[in-house]
């Protein structure tokens, strides 16, 4: 009898850190969420996913700025390089039916049917294959053109160099060649390619039709008779139901606040969280939608903690202050102080409304302002003097925030 040997089911190995570790460089906390991404990503990878079904499906609802759409653009990263590789549809653009024309075309006879340059039509249909297929297609190909610039360089290197350097340089050559055969493949046997519902609530009940005939046979009839394959689509719905019902819920349980009793209340509210939101969708979305997306794809996004705030301030919005200031030509240091971000931090998490964005408006408000202003004079106006080192910090006295030269 042969011997039979246990397999790794867990969500680890080489293949799946790899994804891991750049949801976690761009997404703070939602770890369910992320989950979920990770999972549409190895389905993809090793081919499980339904003949006749979208190749993934996640609708996130939550508070605003806590990552929902910044998630998606995580996925469109890693596959294409380039966040913005999506077609968006916004709830707000289809409230109305008449609206509809811009998502799947005018019918025969209707002015604009078929005309590309007509001002209401604009185009190609949003839902159209040519349409959805086009952000991840140029993007794919932006890829190709680096990868292929870089195989370029290094082929020129190796006659400087030596024979040790040579075959490493030589290996470097042949794993990009083959990156590059694998995306080339792609457009041959369908690029991926993501469609996002942002707001799908606001969205016509005409608009959740067409979503409904999406999700249950993996395609979309124009109203020209073309037919959109969305076999190899990730359908992404984000929203704000229940607003009032989660704000309310993370202020009662004092999200943040690591002591036991919290930690078991939080658990205790995501059940309620998900509860609220899964009763407002039905209303909205109405029954058969509910159950076709279904709940294992519905995922709440809980309100930011402080400890993933400080995370999110620190790795994301003065990370890349410093990273633009880099660039001056004054070439100057800023440092800024441990109560200067917690300042930033408190503030927003008085004022969760705005979750990370509020981070990003803050340090802009707080300290890029006021530095354009100091950068703009001359040192002897009290500006600052090339190569020195500029200190942010809290003034004790007045909770200001000041800037300081070393002299």
């Amino acid at each position: 009898m042969n011997k039979r040997r246990v397999l790794n089911a867990l969500p680890n190995g080489k293949h799946i850190k790899k994804y891991k570790d750049v949801l976690d460089r761009y997404i703070t906390g939602q770890e369910r969420a992320k989950k979920k991404v990770l999972e549409i990503l190895l389905r993809r990878d090793v081919g499980v996913n339904a003949s006749d079904k979208p190749l993934g499906i996640i609708a996130l609802f939550g508070p605003s700025g806590v990552g929902k759409t910044e998630l998606i653009k995580t996925l469109a990263r890693i596959w294409f390089d380039d966040p913005l590789a999506l077609t968006l549809i916004e709830g707000q653009n289809f409230q109305e039916r008449h609206e509809l024309s811009a998502l799947v075309g005018s019918p025969p006879g209707y002015v604009g049917y078929d005309d590309p340059k007509d001002v209401k039509n604009r185009g190609p249909a949003l839902l159209s294959q040519a349409k959805i297929d086009k952000p991840g297609r140029q993007a794919l190909s932006a890829k190709v053109d680096k990868l292929e610039q870089k195989v370029t360089a290094l082929e020129k290197s190796t006659v400087k160099v030596d024979a040790v350097a040579g075959g490493f340089v030589e290996s470097q050559v042949i794993a990009l060649r083959q990156e590059i055969v694998e995306i080339k493949s792609l457009f041959r046997d369908g690029i991926p390619s993501i469609v996002l519902f942002d707001e799908a609530e606001k969205m016509h009940p005409h608009v959740l039709q067409i979503l409904l005939s999406i999700l249950n046979e993996g395609r979309a009839t124009l109203l020209n008779g073309e037919i959109t394959d969305f076999t190899k689509t990730v359908v992404c719905l984000t929203g704000n139901v229940a607003h009032e019902a989660l704000s309310k819920m993370a202020c009662e349980t004092q999200l943040g606040f690591h002591s036991p009793s919290s930690l078991r209340g939080k658990r205790d509210r995501s059940e309620e969280s998900f509860k609220a939101v899964k009763s407002a969708l039905k209303k909205s979305f109405g029954a058969p939608l509910l159950g076709r997306i279904g709940d294992k794809n519905i995922i709440v996004c809980q309100q930011l903690t402080y400890d993933e705030m400080m995370n999110i301030l620190n790795t994301r919005a003065i990370s890349e202050l410093l990273d633009k200031l880099a660039k001056h030509p004054k070439k100057f240091e800023l440092v800024i102080d441990e109560a200067v971000k917690k300042r930033v931090a408190d503030e927003c998490f008085r004022n969760p409304d705005l979750g990370a964005r509020s981070l990003a408006n803050l340090v802009e408000e707080w300290i890029l302002r006021p530095l354009t202003f100091i950068l703009a004079k001359g040192e002897d106006e009290g500006g600052i003097a090339v190569g020195s080192k500029v200190f942010v910090v809290l003034d004790e006295s007045t909770q200001k925030i000041i800037f300081e030269c070393e002299t």
